[in-house]
């Protein structure tokens, strides 16, 4: 189950970065105000998967080093955004 859980972790910082990109190159309003929806969305989904690792009592020594990888570090990486 931990191995699952930090698998769900990096897939969703992944989708993070991926989402970050997409804002970075949105033209237009329309584009912009999805690029924000979706990169709300997933750093949401993010800090679910990092919650859910904390709560099973995971603490970043394996697989991925959670502890490197924080919620707070999303609105830093993502300019304030």
């Amino acid at each position: 189950m931990g191995t699952e859980i930090l698998d769900d972790i990096q897939t969703a910082h992944e989708e993070w970065k991926q989402a970050h990109r997409m804002f970075e190159e949105a033209v237009g309003q329309d584009q912009i105000d999805y690029a924000i929806f979706t990169l709300e969305a997933a750093e949401r989904k993010y800090q679910m998967q990092l919650k859910r690792a904390k709560q099973a009592g995971l603490d970043g020594k394996s697989h991925y080093a959670i502890k490197e990888i924080s919620a707070i570090s999303l609105t830093k990486e993502a300019g304030g955004v």
